[in-house]
């Protein structure tokens, strides 16, 4: 009953089985024996605070990744999942992109060689461009799909074969009205990463409303 890595993991099999409160339920009790042993096993806290973000329980979620910045500053994926939190969340109080850059921002900064992080980076600088160019604001798009392009390729170079540098490197790219370079991209995204197929297929179909600012 005190090995509290055995019963984290039965936390991440009953979150991969969907089975979120159960999950976080076995986190708990983790915590318990980790604080008892005063243990600074941290990935019960960010498990559980990813389980929390699943039933929309937003503020638990985000009071169990302050603990983690609070015993081990250095805990990268705590500042990756608040990122995440930020840009994910459905509750307006915690939904931010700017937060979600903020925290991405320092997670990398502590874990430099981590290329998931370089991809959520690029594919935020895509997401706000796209809020420019919502508001015809193209000089500030480009500002941010020049970020995009930047983190991609910093994400395609730590690893060569992962779909989602190429697929944010193609939407920047088509963004700003580079289209060869950006199908290109598209379609390494979709080689490596069948997941994209779909979605690249969809935009290289329409393609022409994709890139209208470029007229």
């Amino acid at each position: 009953p005190m090995k509290y890595k055995g019963l984290h993991k039965m936390g991440v099999c009953y979150q991969k089985l969907g089975e979120y409160e159960l999950a976080v339920a076995q986190f708990e009790k983790a915590i318990i024996v980790i604080e008892e042993l005063d243990e600074k096993f941290m990935s019960p806290y960010n498990e559980m605070a990813l389980s929390l973000m699943e039933l929309n329980l937003y503020s638990d979620a985000y009071r169990a990744l302050n603990i983690i910045i609070n015993k081990s500053p250095r805990y990268y994926k705590a500042y990756e999942t608040l990122g995440v939190l930020s840009l994910e969340s459905t509750d307006p109080q915690y939904k931010s992109n700017e937060s979600a850059l903020d925290n991405f921002l320092e997670a990398s900064k502590i874990k430099p060689s981590n290329h998931v992080l370089k991809f959520r980076l690029a594919q935020l600088y895509n997401i706000m461009a796209e809020e420019y160019k919502e508001e015809q604001d193209y000089k500030n798009m480009n500002a941010k799909l020049s970020e995009a392009k930047k983190y991609a390729r910093q994400c395609r170079q730590l690893k060569k074969t992962y779909g989602g540098a190429y697929f944010e490197l193609g939407v920047s790219e088509l963004n700003l009205c580079n289209k060869s370079s950006g199908i290109k991209a598209l379609q390494l995204a979709a080689k490596y990463d069948r997941r994209y197929r779909s979605e690249v297929k969809r935009i290289i179909k329409k393609i022409e409303p994709f890139m209208n600012h470029c007229e």
